[in-house]
């Protein structure tokens, strides 16, 4: 199992055969908006640090159901402290910090001072995570960042030459690539990227071993988050109502009858 995931569980190019994604007009008691907090009175008490992976995790987990953009920045700066930003990590990672940019371009100009001390993997962090919100504040600063090493230099070099990326269009053919649609629900709770997530069902019985991974990973991470939570399963099971919306109901529905805590991750 993908990194991600199993972040997630702490709180190969397929382009030509992806399941469909699901309609730009879906049925809207599929995908119910996101709840958008109103007006709070701040809290006199400061959170906890983000001190441990596990302090990082509950925070990425648990921001769809209590968004702290103040705090993206601050668990950046921890990712990168604690050592935890690397291949497998850097995508989803910056699918999540992106769609709060996204929502947030204000933080950028925050974001840009606390980075500039980050390492070398977390600079590059900080400038794929600005690229992948894609906001004309945020491609403004990606044109003129200026990367202090040659890694740096090279990606962002490759950000600005492509169009920033859209999970819910781009192929998935690895659980790392399903890592990057979990970050994006997280951040954003949107119930088009739990569809998208039980699209690939079908692959756990494929011949091919690699599209079975990822059907497999796909159950095992569709399991487990619908166990913790609940947004997940009401997904599900409208996603079953309304015929499946690109994933196989009888699929889902034999998932969500399932009981108990998913066997090991598929890896």
């Amino acid at each position: 199992m993908a990194a991600w995931a199993m972040l997630a569980a702490w709180g190969g190019d397929a382009a030509a055969d992806v399941p469909p994604n699901p309609s730009p007009n879906a049925n809207p008691a599929l995908v119910p908006a996101a709840p958008v907090p109103g007006p709070q009175a701040p809290d006199p008490t400061p959170p906890p640090p983000i001190a441990t992976a596990a302090d990082l995790g509950d925070f990425i987990t648990g921001y769809y159901r209590s968004p702290r953009p103040d705090r993206l920045v601050e668990a950046l700066v921890a990712a990168d402290r604690l050592g935890v930003v690397g291949e497998g990590t850097l995508g989803p990672f910056s699918a999540f910090a992106g769609a709060v940019l996204r929502e947030h371009p204000e933080l950028i100009a925050s974001g840009n001072r606390a980075m500039q001390g980050a390492s070398t993997a977390g600079q590059v962090l900080w400038w794929q995570s600005v690229w992948t919100s894609g906001t004309p504040a945020a491609l403004s600063a990606l044109a003129t960042a200026v990367g202090a090493t040659a890694p740096v230099r090279d990606a962002l070099e490759a950000m600005r030459a492509a169009p920033p990326p859209d999970p819910l269009l781009a192929a998935v053919g690895t659980p790392a690539q399903l890592d990057v649609l979990w970050a994006s629900f997280f951040a954003t709770g949107d119930g088009r990227v739990i569809v998208r997530i039980a699209a690939h069902l079908a692959w756990s019985e494929d011949a091919d071993p690699q599209r079975r991974l990822v059907g497999e990973a796909a159950r095992w991470s569709l399991r487990a988050n619908a166990e913790a939570h609940p947004r997940v399963r009401e997904v599900l099971e409208a996603a079953v109502a309304a015929g499946g919306e690109g994933a196989d109901p009888a699929r889902v529905r034999a998932l969500l009858a399932e009981k108990g805590p998913p066997a090991a991750p598929p890896r």
